[in-house]
């Protein structure tokens, strides 16, 4: 994931030249930041909800009883 972010600071670099003002290039800096932020947490929790229901599935015992 590092070398994503690497390569897209280059790319945001390279752009700069492109955009003179700087808030339009913050703006969209910010909103890729935020739509990479949000498609990380979607992953995150369908790997969470993934694995919680695996662990009900394993066990018959009451879903209220399980510890996440």
């Amino acid at each position: 994931m590092g070398a994503y972010f690497r390569q897209k600071n280059w790319i945001f670099k390279k752009k700069t030249l492109k955009y003179k003002n700087r808030s339009t290039f913050l703006y969209i800096n910010l909103f890729e930041a935020e739509a990479v932020g949000i498609w990380m947490s979607i992953k995150l929790n369908i790997q969470f909800t993934r694995s919680f229901t695996e662990r009900l599935q394993s066990t018959n015992t009451n879903p209220l009883m399980i510890k996440c």
